[in-house]
């Protein structure tokens, strides 16, 4: 879960002008749903949420998770 929180909280962050990232989104080939996973933006040719799903298949943890503010 705390992959996830992680990959999630990365992804939301607000994307700093003049970056790689920011470069690759402006690129309509790079679209795919692309925006709203900032990993699969700058490294198309990689599926890291695989990682996390057979992580979960095999049993060793989840996706799911609550964030508590302290």
């Amino acid at each position: 879960a705390l992959d996830m929180a992680c990959a999630d909280m990365a992804n939301q962050a607000p994307v700093i002008a003049g970056s790689y990232l920011a470069e690759q989104l402006k690129n309509p080939a790079r679209d795919c749903g692309a925006h709203h996973d900032h990993f699969r933006a700058t490294h198309p040719e990689t599926n890291w949420k695989v990682c996390l799903d057979h992580a979960e298949k095999i049993g060793i943890g989840t996706k799911m998770y609550e964030i508590r503010e302290i």
